[in-house]
């Protein structure tokens, strides 16, 4: 108890001492890229705020020089720059609180002259940072400048002087589509308020590209469980690679040579992921490829109507039950199964005596699974089992006796006080006469009474032999009987389907133990065994002895390379799949049983091979007692 107390206290100091240590706020930050295309001097980048606040910028050059933006007030900052070069500037926007929206503009001072965009194209002092790209089918012309104002953009189609485009824009950003039958075009450019002035409009001349044809891989379809995206692509020409998901940007290189490459794509997000990869030429020219693929990452709801695992019954057939949700297949056993509308769902099961594994899953089109493994134990009915079954025919036996016997003994008794009862007047008889002949005046002599047999002891005597006979012939069947069924005969009734239709569930096995005293286990016999694995007495049939190699192909069982022949017991529909290969040991036999799409045998147990000397007996014939009972249900 001290020992607790101690933790418990211990555990109270920590938490109060993180509740009062000060927590230093990670400051919030935003950058913003500005692509410059061309040489300048005296340019002025400027940030506009929608929200005030206390914040602080620092501007970067391609070569990583820093530059600090000086604060007009709370919404406006600037930062002028002696001289421009050509490439990427960075700006950071720094703030101990969150950095709302903001807009930056890179313009030239008032004295500025006209600046040179490469080769024989100018444009217009006031306008800075102008880029003019394809993206797919588009014309793209945008300008870092936001202070030149409204700026003219005109677009000719050169094969036929027809104006595709003459607009005058007052945002940063021009699009239009080029159409696909147009090869050159002639693109001009120039402020509004300089549209008059003689030399101040520039004009481009574009051979339109042709989309590039890479090929582009994907390691999932259209729906993922995974995060990350495996792609591969091939270019023959150089080309960056910009990778954008739902318009957010997952992945961007440098110029890559040609060849093959291997991409991690982040998916950005649960569900639909609207992928576009581009291809950036060196020339800025950007190709879209569009990919949509959804991400799932969770798995189908799947419940049971109750607690099924480690349940027992004595019933063959049962049923599972339950509801499955946001799925694609279900299946109990490799088995699918279709459920209702509202994903509610009823298996139909046959089980064997013993613990039955059974496996629920559902699965849905990203593959996540979800499953329940289960053991369901079926017991045996005692009323008939083997010992029962056994037993029912020594008493049936013992009555037959009793009946053949029993009359014979009374015969016999009734017989020997038959003829006990005969003998006694004929001598009464002889007595008399002999006495009324006598004269009168003769002195009568005592009359000597005549012997008389003992008849009760004759009798028992009787009763006695006849018990004799029958207790030795009573003890002579006994004998037999103990014989038969104790060395010879085995009785076993047949709990599982599992050889169905040669031995039906529910009916009496009669085997000879004595089978195999002369003889060797033969490929087609019928036997019963003692599993080691499942620690249970199971009936199959031999397929494979000692030396044989067993291969499964298409449906069928093939023996040393030659197809089995197993009409005499199977339909041609029936097929037995296995994807292993099976060699058989000295001393041990390959069972299948003849049901073969439900029996658990040698290609699901662990060690396949049946030892002989565990072998009990061989199949003679069956007594179809499922039958019998229906047919004396029906009569009673």
């Amino acid at each position: 108890m001290r020992n607790l107390k101690k933790v418990f206290l211990s555990l109270i100091f920590l938490l109060v001492l993180s509740i009062s240590i000060p927590i230093e706020a990670q400051a919030a930050t935003k950058t913003t890229k500005v692509n410059i295309t061309q040489e300048a001097k005296n340019i002025v980048f400027k940030l506009a705020f929608e929200e005030s606040g206390d914040y602080d910028a620092y501007l970067y050059d391609p070569d990583g020089n820093m530059y600090t933006y000086v604060k007009l007030d709370d919404r406006t900052m600037t930062c002028e720059v002696e001289k421009v070069n050509v490439g990427e500037w960075e700006t950071t926007v720094i703030s101990d609180n969150s950095i709302g929206k903001y807009t930056l503009s890179v313009s030239g001072k008032k004295d500025t002259a006209t600046t040179n965009a490469g080769g024989n194209i100018s444009v217009g002092k006031d306008i800075v940072g102008l880029k003019i790209y394809f993206k797919d089918n588009n014309l793209n012309v945008e300008w870092g400048d936001s202070s030149v104002g409204d700026v003219v953009v005109r677009v000719i189609n050169l094969d036929n002087s027809e104006v595709l485009a003459d607009e005058g824009i007052a945002e940063n950003h021009f699009e239009c589509e080029i159409p696909d039958r147009v090869t050159n075009i002639a693109v001009s450019v120039v402020p509004s308020t300089s549209r008059n002035v003689a030399g101040a409009e520039q004009t481009f001349t574009y051979n339109v590209p042709v989309r590039p044809r890479p090929q582009i891989t994907y390691a999932a379809e259209t729906v993922t469980n995974n995060t990350i995206l495996d792609t591969n692509i091939k270019i023959d020409e150089k080309y960056a690679f910009h990778v954008e998901d739902n318009d957010e940007v997952i992945y961007e290189t440098d110029i890559n040579d040609a060849g093959e490459y291997d991409i991690s794509l982040e998916l950005a997000s649960e569900g639909a992921n609207n992928i576009k990869f581009y291809l950036i030429s060196e020339e800025g020219n950007m190709f879209s490829y569009p990919y949509l693929i959804a991400l799932d990452t969770i798995s189908p709801k799947l419940s049971l109507d109750k607690d099924y695992d480690h349940a027992k019954t004595s019933n063959q057939n049962v049923s599972i039950s339950g509801k499955v949700e946001d799925y694609d297949k279900l299946t109990v056993n490799g088995q699918e199964i279709t459920p209702a509308s509202d994903g509610v769902f009823e298996a139909p099961l046959n089980l064997h005596v013993g613990e039955n594994e059974i496996v629920i899953a559902a699965v849905d089109k990203a593959n996540n699974i979800t499953k329940y493994d289960i053991v369901v134990e079926r017991t045996a009915k005692k009323s008939f089992s083997s010992n029962a079954v056994a037993g029912l025919l020594c008493v049936i036996a013992v009555i037959v006796i009793a009946i053949i016997e029993v009359p014979k003994m009374l015969r016999k008794r009734k017989e020997g006080t038959v003829e006990d009862t005969r003998t006694a007047p004929s001598n009464k008889k002889t007595v008399k006469q002999s006495t009324t002949k006598e004269p009168s005046n003769v002195r009568k002599k005592k009359k000597e009474k005549p012997e008389k047999k003992n008849n009760k002891y004759d009798s028992k005597i009787q009763w006695i032999n006849c018990h004799k006979n029958f207790t030795i012939h009573f003890i002579l069947y006994l004998l037999i009987l103990i014989f038969v069924f104790g060395f010879a005969i085995d009785i076993n009734y047949i709990p599982s389907a599992s050889m169905e239709p040669t031995l039906m569930t529910g009916n009496v096995e009669i085997s000879n133990k004595l089978a195999y005293v002369k003889r060797k286990p033969q490929r087609g016999d019928i036997i019963s065994f003692y599993s080691r694995e499942n620690k249970e007495i199971m009936g199959k049939r031999i397929i494979g002895v000692a030396g044989d190699k067993i291969e499964f192909y298409d449906g069928y069982v093939y023996i040393n390379g030659e197809l089995l022949d197993e009409s005499a017991y199977l339909d041609e529909d029936v097929e037995t799949n296995c994807m292993k290969t099976f060699e058989v040991p000295k001393g041990t036999v390959f069972v299948l049983g003849d049901n073969r799409q439900n029996s658990k045998d040698s290609r699901f147990f662990k060690n396949p091979y049946i030892k002989v000397s565990d072998i009990r007996d061989r199949h003679m014939f069956s007594i179809p007692l499922a039958k019998i009972k229906s047919v004396i249900k029906s009569i009673f």
